[in-house]
């Protein structure tokens, strides 16, 4: 059985690897959310894997990681939304969101309102337009935007840009309530097949793909089929471990390294 070690947090990574695996070419993604370039990154497997692509992620602190570890990966230190301009961003961390109505639950909690500011926001079609190179194939686009979903599709020319594969967050911010009927509709308009859930995450095709993907399988069977060590979890067990030390990188390493000799 081969072993495979999970970056993210519900391994989304190793369900898009099982959909793309007859594919030949490296993978090349954007990533909408990209968070850490490490900890509970869908992209990170890809990368190691000589796949390339865009971050896209409005925290400063985790474009400076991405920089560091994804040098060959263009790194956007952008929002995206339906519109060009400026938005605040409440919170931070990984679940920073855009939706107001995270420091309105803040507040109705009676705790202090989310700290926000204010960030560049631009969209999905202005990226695809002038970061992707022509005739160069998204193999997947993955958005994780806590409750901002809607607004990123709508900024996207979906006749002109054809992602084979979208993976998107699918609930509530932190919960299992189910978020995908404000912005599904959207998809299916535009002929992208919906092949199923895992998680807190819904999967779609492209029709014009799907002949080249494997068939969908979620975590549960996934872990049947392949041996996957899921990193996140294993260094939370891990007493000394820190991610926000200096040090945390080389720390993952040494864990890669004793699983099976990657970096």
């Amino acid at each position: 059985m081969k072993t495979l070690v999970s970056f993210a947090q519900e391994c989304e990574d190793i369900i898009l690897y099982h959909l793309l695996e007859n594919v030949a070419d490296p993978i090349y993604y954007v990533d909408v959310g990209a968070n850490d370039p490490v900890i509970i990154s869908v992209t990170k497997f890809f990368s190691d894997r000589g796949g390339h692509g865009i971050n896209i992620e409005p925290q400063h602190d985790y474009i400076e990681r991405l920089n560091e570890d994804r040098p060959g990966d263009i790194n956007l230190e952008v929002g995206i939304g339906n519109k060009p301009g400026k938005l605040k961003l409440y919170g931070s961390g990984a679940g920073a969101s855009f939706d107001a109505n995270y420091d309105n639950e803040a507040a109705s909690h009676h705790d202090e309102p989310a700290s926000h500011r204010e960030v560049p926001i631009t969209t999905l079609e202005r990226v695809f337009a002038e970061y992707v190179p022509q005739a160069q194939p998204v193999h997947f686009l993955k958005i994780d935007v806590e409750n901002y979903e809607k607004q990123v599709l709508q900024g996207m020319d979906f006749e002109k840009y054809r992602p084979w594969i979208i993976c998107m967050e699918s609930t509530l911010p932190n919960t299992d309530i189910p978020s995908w009927d404000a912005w599904e509709d959207i998809l299916l308009s535009n002929n992208y097949q919906f092949l199923g859930m895992s998680g807190i995450n819904r999967y779609y095709a492209a029709v014009e793909s799907r002949c080249q993907l494997n068939d969908f399988c979620d975590a549960d069977k996934l872990k049947e089929m392949y041996n996957i060590i899921i990193l996140y979890i294993m260094l939370e067990k891990a007493a000394d471990y820190d991610q926000h030390e200096v040090v945390y990188k080389s720390k993952i390493t040494n864990v890669l390294k004793h699983i099976y000799g990657t970096k």
